[in-house]
């Protein structure tokens, strides 16, 4: 028999309830985390959107940054169950 196999998995350790307060109170901290991370990404846009060179590395900055603002609004979507 392979040991691996999920037939043979041990018991979970934690209960729904548990688990469920676990996850209720990591909203908080998660919401903080998911701040500060936008903060960080807006910082990075306009350093990018600020550098001098050339034509071509403007462009390429701004695309980069294009990039991280569609990132930021994909991170700001809600999804609701």
């Amino acid at each position: 028999m392979d040991s691996r196999s999920i037939d043979f998995a041990k018991t979970a350790s934690i209960d729904l309830m548990t688990l469920n307060n676990k996850v209720v109170n990591m909203r908080q901290v998660v919401k903080r985390a998911k701040v500060h991370v936008i903060s960080k990404l807006c910082r990075h846009i306009h350093k990018l959107k600020m550098k001098q060179g050339t034509e071509e590395h403007k462009a390429k900055n701004l695309r980069k940054a294009e990039r991280l603002i569609e990132e930021i609004d994909s991170m700001k979507v809600r999804f609701y169950a």
